[in-house]
Order: structure tokens, then C-alpha cells, then sequence
């Protein structure tokens, strides 16, 4: 078992912000879910707050879970988190490197 730092568990923090909303924003059109104008507009709102502070709560998880579901939302989810920690662990190694 590999133990974090505190500044890579900040750092997957933020990524994860970032990258949920980045594929907050193309799940719908990959997975070909319809939705109405007022649910694309709410996920336009969540991507934007997730952007712009760059963190995630909980509120935030509870809107998209209430957009496309548990299990969808699940998936965005485990993916932004994997995505996340690979990022931070690239640029720490990048960091090491130089």
C-alpha cells in the first residue's frame, strides 16, 4: 500500500475538479443520454463552479447524481479520481527529474 503526501492529496484535490468537469461535459454526448435544456444548462453550472474553485463538494456530487443517475455518476466519478492521481503522479515525477 503507497501512502500520499499531503501536497499530492492537494494536488489530486484540484485535478479532480478539473477533470470531472472535463468529462462532466462530454459524458453526455458520449453516452448518448438526452437531456432537457434546464439539465444541459445545470451541468454547464457544475462544470463552471468546479472550475472555478477548484474543488469538488459534495453538493456538487449530489447535483450530478440527481442529473444521470447513481451508477453513471459513479463511473465519472472513479474515472476522475484514477485520472487524477495519475496527473499529480506525472507531474511529481516530471518534478524529480529536473
Amino acid at each position: 500500500m503507497s501512502f500520499r503526501s499531503l501536497s499530492s492529496l492537494e494536488k489530486d484535490e484540484f485535478n479532480f475538479a478539473f477533470i470531472l468537469a472535463h468529462d462532466l461535459q462530454k459524458f453526455a454526448a458520449l453516452e448518448c443520454i438526452e437531456l432537457i435544456p434546464q439539465e444541459r444548462l445545470s451541468i454547464i453550472s457544475i462544470c463552471i463552479r468546479l472550475n472555478y474553485r477548484s474543488r469538488a463538494n459534495s453538493q456538487d456530487l449530489t447535483e450530478i447524481e440527481s442529473l444521470l443517475g447513481i451508477n453513471k455518476t459513479e463511473r465519472l466519478k472513479k474515472n476522475a479520481v484514477l485520472k487524477a492521481r495519475l496527473e499529480t503522479d506525472f507531474v511529481n515525477s516530471q518534478l524529480r527529474e529536473e
